[in-house]
């Protein structure tokens, strides 16, 4: 389990003004956890923090009751997959890009991957990876990151810029993973119908905060709904 304690984090140090403030709850293995928040809510800041690619100000982030810290990152990160932000040689192909990044992960399933590109549609892997448009890239990140079979996979923002059918198969192969080999996932969207059915938990973020978290159907029943787009208006 992935566990967040009081976390803070200001990008001006001192400055008292936090971008995050005592945000604490859990990303589990096997469930689907959904960040909500509205813009500039913190969401992005607080995937980062737990992707390790930003440092907490205050608070720890622990993997299984051990806290994540410079010297254990590399660790972290064969067990993690963050989905949200460019993170290929823009010259190189896809193939070659996933050619290349593959050996540093030994568990790296190319049958798997090969399943995923097929699922995804996604059939331009010759293709320089700074032509793909934002949807293909994306498609290409989510595929390589999924072969890894990671035990927790962050995600910002992965259904913006996708068809109806795409986010639809998104969605499909993050299940896959949870069911297959118990994936825990953590998701920011502003898309809310999309998941509404599929999410275990919910995090609300407002101003830095934490303003909910806790089992869909306790949150839905709380706020008299069964849609996350009253959960974020309620908030």
């Amino acid at each position: 389990m992935i566990e967040c304690n009081k976390l803070q984090f200001e990008y001006k140090h001192g400055a008292g003004d936090f971008a995050l403030n005592d945000v604490s709850f859990e990303i589990q293995p096997g469930y689907f956890t959904c960040l909500l928040g509205h813009n500039g809510a913190g969401k992005t800041t607080l995937l980062k923090l737990l992707y390790g690619m930003l440092t907490p100000g205050g608070g720890e982030i622990t993997l299984d009751g051990k806290a994540i810290t410079s010297d254990n990152l590399d660790e972290y990160h064969q067990r993690a997959a963050y989905v949200g932000e460019e993170w290929c040689i823009p010259f190189l192909s896809g193939k070659d890009n996933v050619d290349t990044l593959s050996v540093l992960y030994p568990e790296f399933d190319w049958k798997l991957y090969g399943s995923l590109l097929k699922k995804l549609d996604f059939n331009e892997v010759d293709t320089l990876y700074f032509r793909l448009s934002s949807g293909q890239k994306l498609k290409l990140q989510l595929c390589f990151q999924l072969a890894r079979r990671p035990k927790y996979v962050i995600l910002d923002e992965p259904l913006a810029n996708l068809d109806v059918v795409a986010k639809q198969d998104i969605i499909e192969v993050l299940q896959q993973g949870i069911n297959e080999w118990n994936m825990g996932v953590l998701m920011s969207t502003h898309l809310l119908d999309e998941i509404s059915d599929v999410v275990d938990y919910i995090a609300v973020l407002e101003e830095g905060r934490l303003a909910e978290y806790g089992d869909r159907e306790e949150i839905f029943a709380k706020h008299g709904t069964d849609t996350l787009r009253d959960v974020i208006h309620a908030t």
